[in-house]
C-alpha cells in the first residue's frame, strides 16, 4: 500500500497538514468505484511538520519501502524571522529562521532524491489567508480529479458512514440500558 506524505515547514502549518490527511483519506479511500465494482482504492495519509518530524521519519522514507510521496510545503516569506546562534563545525554564527527551515527541506529532498525516492516540493509566497487557501483549493481539485480519473466518487464518506451508525447505535443502547 502506499503512503503520502504532507510535511509543511512550521508549526503555523500544521493544521494544514491535518487537513489535507483527512481530505485525502476520506476522499479517496473507497472500496467501491462508480460502478459498484471493489477497487480499495486510496492511499496512507501521514501528516507531518518539518522540521519537528524530519529526524523520526526520514529515515523510513528515505531508506524504508520504496512506496511513499513526500509532499513539502514552504513559505518563502515568513510573517516573522527570528535569528539564532548557529554553531557548524566549529563555525558560529546568526542564522534568520527561515534559513535554517529552507536549508532542512533541501536537505531532506536531496537526501531522498539521492535514494531515487518520490517528492514534491510546493513554495508559497507568503503565510496568509489567500495563500493557504490557494493552496487548499489546489488540493480540492487535485483530490477531486484523481477521484474522477479513478473513477469513484471523491465526495461521498460510505466508511464513515457506517463507524457513525454503529456509534450511534451503541450509544443508543447504552442510554437504554442495553449495554452497560
Amino acid at each position: 500500500m502506499a503512503a503520502e506524505v504532507i510535511m509543511p515547514y512550521g508549526d503555523k502549518l500544521r493544521s494544514l497538514g491535518w487537513w489535507y490527511a483527512q481530505l485525502l483519506g476520506e476522499s479517496l479511500g473507497k472500496k467501491y468505484d462508480v460502478n459498484g465494482n471493489i477497487v480499495y482504492n486510496g492511499r496512507i495519509p501521514v501528516a507531518a511538520v518539518g522540521t519537528t518530524d524530519m529526524h523520526s521519519l526520514t529515515q523510513e522514507h528515505q531508506q524504508g519501502a520504496k512506496n511513499k510521496l513526500v509532499q513539502f510545503i514552504t513559505v518563502k516569506k515568513l510573517p516573522k524571522d527570528l535569528s539564532v546562534i548557529c554553531d557548524e563545525n566549529g563555525v558560529s554564527g546568526l542564522i534568520p529562521m527561515s534559513r535554517m527551515l529552507s536549508a532542512a527541506q533541501k536537505a531532506n529532498e536531496e537526501a531522498l532524491a539521492s535514494e531515487g525516492r518520490m517528492s514534491c516540493h510546493i513554495a508559497m509566497a507568503e503565510l496568509t489567508p489567500f495563500h493557504v487557501g490557494a493552496l487548499m483549493y489546489f488540493f480540492f481539485l487535485a483530490i477531486a480529479y484523481e477521484g474522477a480519473m479513478a473513477d469513484i466518487n471523491a465526495f461521498d464518506q460510505p466508511g464513515v458512514e457506517d463507524y457513525k451508525r454503529i456509534l450511534h447505535e451503541d450509544l443508543r443502547e447504552y442510554i437504554l440500558g442495553k449495554n452497560q
